[in-house]
């Protein structure tokens, strides 16, 4: 990036002198720009921390696919820009510059239910009904040593 900008000739104490000369507003929006140059945006890093227990994918008109026999699980994240965040009231307070993270997941699933509900609300209620049925299905665990 540095061998596409010009050299200004200016000292650094020029440069300040007229960088505090610009009104407020130019020179915030100066410094978020040279901050925007700075990022180089990474490259997808592989993220991994545990592995998952279930896997929940909700699908457009209340279908609702739900496993817990995950295999062969990659994810990659990547930092995808910035969201501003103001920090205080009024047009020049502070503002934080949040990540934006975009997460791409590929797992194999062995098996996997399938819910259908009229929304995707209906369809993870019929998930955590029939997951209920089945825990008071299961037979009571014996004592330790029993």
């Amino acid at each position: 990036m540095s061998g596409e900008l010009e050299a200004s000739g200016q000292s650094p104490a020029e440069m300040e002198a007229e960088f505090g000369s610009y009104p407020e507003e130019i020179r915030l929006a100066a410094l978020e720009y040279a901050r925007g140059l700075r990022l180089v945006p990474p490259e997808p890093e592989a993220w991994t921390e545990g592995t998952p227990q279930f896997i929940i994918l909700g699908y457009d008109g209340g279908t609702l696919v739900w496993s817990t026999d995950v295999e062969c699980t990659q994810m990659v994240r990547r930092m995808d820009g910035y969201d501003r965040v103001p920090l205080g009231p009024g047009p020049h307070s502070p503002v934080a510059r949040v990540p934006r993270w975009a997460i791409a997941v590929g797992a194999k699933l062995r098996s996997f239910e399938q819910h259908i509900g009229d929304d995707y609300g209906s369809a993870l209620s019929t998930l955590l009904a029939d997951l209920r049925r089945r825990r008071q299905a299961e037979p009571p665990a014996l004592p330790p040593g029993g």
